[in-house]
């Protein structure tokens, strides 16, 4: 061993790697036993070798029976039942190809959902029609304010060779904020369209007969019989005189809580406009606090502008793959199987 050690120069990885290739039969010893050897050597003690570098087969029995109780269960908190170094129960982890994985954080789903979401992914798949996702125009408002809400603790970092010692403000005395419509159709955007206060319903019903109806009236006549509206489950949305203009104007082409064709309530992870959209315009808005109302406005309207053909056709993909993998998840949770 020494002999190969010194014939790469000291380098513990080569070592290794040689040593392998000599002595394919023989225990591969690990890269760090090179170096420990050869200082033990030096002060003529030959001590009993160090247990993160050869485990036992009752070691190596007793690691994988702790996964196979408890997947959850720590490197730390194996390494301590049994007795090992954690090194030696990464080791046995690896040779037998366990690989750690994260959670994947949901959003909640009752247990009346599955049922509304099998039924809306049961209804697009019975279509039959490949070009479907491309005829909905997806709708949604949603709140913007000076701050947006994360978690820039856990998930922020700062690479450098000494500590800036960066901060980040916390909340503002000087709060405001704005009320954003937005809706999408294939690879065209609608909005934003701001509104100062909270949707009510006449304001709702107002917005549907002139910003939506002009979009409508310009479209060409076989491309309108087409479309579905669909809207989201806010509460003014459903309001009776809503409900009854959309029946009178998209008949059975609108999509909603009480819609002839059922949204499903809780389907962020189905709805183009937060599983992609407002993530997206979000990351570019907040990437410095906006100054003022207008600077909020300004940002919200630059992200959107800034949104590619490219992307929006990829979201479309995205929409039908999600469809499929919740109707395969009989309308349960789905995103652990894209984001695994």
């Amino acid at each position: 061993m020494l002999l190969v050690y010194g014939e790469v120069r000291k380098n513990r990885r080569e070592a290794k790697a040689l040593y392998g290739q000599r002595y394919p039969d023989r225990a591969q010893p690990h890269d760090k036993y090179f170096p420990w050897l050869e200082r033990h050597l030096k002060t003529e003690r030959i001590e009993e070798e160090p247990d993160e570098f050869i485990v036992s087969e009752e070691a190596e029995i007793n690691t994988l029976a702790c996964i196979e109780v408890d997947p959850t269960t720590s490197v730390r908190q194996i390494a301590a039942n049994i007795g090992i170094g954690r090194e030696s129960v990464r080791n046995i982890l690896k040779k037998h190809k366990f690989k750690p994985f994260k959670y994947q954080l949901h959003h909640h789903l009752y247990e009346a959902d599955h049922q509304r979401r099998l039924e809306f992914c049961n209804w697009f798949m019975a279509q039959q029609r490949p070009n479907l996702s491309r005829f909905i125009l997806f709708s949604l408002t949603n709140h913007a304010s000076r701050i947006w809400v994360c978690s820039i603790k856990n998930n922020s970092r700062y690479w450098a060779r000494e500590n800036p010692h960066l901060f980040r403000q916390g909340a503002f005395q000087e709060r405001f904020g704005v009320n954003v419509w937005m809706g999408v159709i294939g690879t065209r955007i609608i909005g934003p369209i701001f509104f100062e206060n909270p949707v009510t319903a006449d304001q709702y019903l107002q917005f549907l007969s002139n910003e939506i109806a002009d979009f409508f009236e310009n479209l060409p006549i076989n491309e309108y019989f087409h479309i579905y509206y669909q809207q989201d489950e806010a509460p003014a949305y459903n309001a009776r005189r809503v409900r009854d203009h959309l029946n009178q104007t998209f008949e059975d082409h609108w999509i909603g809580t009480y819609g002839p064709v059922r949204w499903p309530a809780r389907s962020c992870d189905i709805t183009p406009l937060e599983f992609f959209y407002w993530s997206h315009i979000k990351e570019a808005v907040y990437r410095t606090q906006p100054t003022d109302l207008q600077d909020l406005r300004d940002r919200i309207t630059r992200a959107v502008n800034n949104i590619t053909p490219a992307q929006m056709e990829n979201v479309l993909r995205d929409f039908e793959n999600r469809i499929h993998l919740c109707h395969q998840m009989n309308g349960g949770q789905f995103e652990h199987l894209i984001y695994g």
